[in-house]
């Protein structure tokens, strides 16, 4: 049977860009999945991006309105409830820097003794 698994945002982004959750993916923001990899203990990580974007928003300042993108890791049980998520790539929106480097094509790898690799394009693994 297909599971599907509830991608959560940090309450430091929705309030600090005053996302609306009930505003269509048509008003600017929205999230996309980009990986997904299983560990040996049954738990699953997902990498997701969470993203606004509005044409007329190019050079605003206040973070209400101005255009961003984050790199969202979550890592979730073997029944699929959420256990952690990390907000990554580029940095917090508090000013906290990602210790996860950042690049292009991101995807996920769990090591045999269920490390957590994150690997970005060109030659970033954290």
């Amino acid at each position: 049977m297909a599971q599907t698994l509830p991608l959560l945002l940090p309450d430091s982004l929705v309030n600090t860009h005053r996302i609306d959750l009930t505003a269509l993916y048509s008003k600017g923001w929205g999230v996309q999945a980009y990986d997904v990899a299983a560990a040996p203990s049954g738990d699953t990580f997902a990498l997701y991006g969470v993203y606004r974007y509005k044409w007329d928003a190019k050079d605003e300042q206040d973070p209400a309105i101005a255009n961003f993108g984050y790199w969202i890791i979550t890592r979730y049980s073997p029944d699929g409830v959420p256990l952690a998520t990390a907000l990554c790539c580029p940095s917090d929106p508090d000013g906290t820097h990602s210790a996860v480097a950042d690049g292009n094509d991101m995807t996920l790898c769990v090591l045999p003794d269920g490390t957590l690799s994150v690997n970005a394009h060109p030659d970033c693994t954290t």
